[in-house]
């Protein structure tokens, strides 16, 4: 990790050297490896947005959780995404680290089987997987067992393999029975003869966090990224073709109707407000409580300071979906 933090923050160096003297603030966003939590930072970067506020913005893939949050800690980054239960972990410990908005507070998952099943019930004895052992996904999956009646413990195996596409990859080849995996990844699960179980859920997943001392620092600055941000979003629910296109370069995928698939998921969750849903945290505690139950006893907005979104929509600089 320590050579990690070096070859960044030596290419960060390197980048804010050779824009000395032009106007435009560089702002370096921490994003996971799936990337569809961090869409709208795309389409922002490639229509021009965010420079109308005067920044340059750098989206940087950090594919583990853990390193995109110590990213973000040590200053290395600015912003970072997707990341609510450790937004709480860090949180819970006195780190540095506060939630601003969130763009998509739908449910991170489908579980997709290899074979159809009516009900989720229908896992048990089953093999799953997901994406380590403190892993959203992990913690998801434990969630939506225990509301089946389902023990995580007993009546299921877990195994744990990476991200959303590693995981359809090895049910295509048979290797586990079912596992979560985004929504948007729906088409490409059919197209491999599986099955996709939709999960309507409230959930804080298209996260915006931040360092309290960045944000008491640079406010301004931070009321700048949100406001592009939130265009952003409106552009990509107003623009469906160019949204397309844009997806089909960061997902490196020419698939149209994947990617059409996956553009309909996406718009229909997303909410340019940047508000989060409080039931949908509500959810990110509860998976949390499975590790450690005082998680529940957490005030619901105890590491957020929604002050500038609520100016931003005060002010209706903020469009609703």
């Amino acid at each position: 990790m320590r050579g990690f933090f070096a070859v960044i923050s030596l290419l960060f160096a390197l980048d804010f050297f050779s824009l000395e003297g032009h106007a435009q603030t560089i702002i370096r966003v921490g994003v996971p490896a799936s990337q569809t939590s961090s869409l709208p930072i795309y389409v922002g970067v490639q229509r021009e947005i965010f420079a109308k506020y005067g920044l340059r913005v750098q989206p940087i893939v950090i594919p583990n959780g853990r390193v995109n949050i110590s990213a973000l800690i040590s200053g290395n980054t600015e912003f970072i995404y997707g990341s609510s239960p450790e937004l709480f972990f860090i949180g819970e410990q006195g780190g540095d680290i506060v939630g601003v908005g969130c763009w998509d507070n739908s449910s991170p998952y489908d579980l997709i089987s290899r074979e159809k099943i009516g009900t989720l019930k229908g896992l048990k004895g089953k093999r799953l997987a997901a994406g380590g052992v403190m892993d959203k996904s992990h913690l998801f999956l434990k969630l939506l067992l225990t509301q089946q009646g389902l023990d995580p413990e007993k009546d299921v195996e877990i195994v744990f393999i990476g991200g959303s596409s590693a995981r359809l990859g090895m049910l295509g080849a048979g290797k586990i029975d079912a596992a979560p995996a985004a929504p948007e990844f729906g088409k490409r699960a059919e197209k491999l003869g599986l099955y996709s179980v939709p999960v309507t859920m409230p959930y804080t997943k298209g996260l915006i966090t931040t360092r309290k001392s960045f944000l008491a620092k640079n406010r301004d600055m931070v009321r700048s990224f949100l406001k592009g941000y939130s265009e952003s979003v409106r552009y990509f629910i107003d623009n469906r073709e160019a949204s397309v296109q844009i997806m089909a370069g960061v997902f490196k995928l020419q698939d149209r109707s994947v990617l059409d698939y996956a553009y309909d998921v996406l718009r229909n969750n997303a909410d340019a407000s940047l508000y989060p849903n409080e039931e949908g945290i509500k959810n990110v505690l509860r998976t949390l409580a499975y590790e450690d139950a005082r998680f529940l006893k957490i005030p619901v907005w105890k590491h957020f300071d929604l002050s500038l979104v609520k100016e931003l929509r005060g002010a209706a600089e903020v469009p609703g979906k």
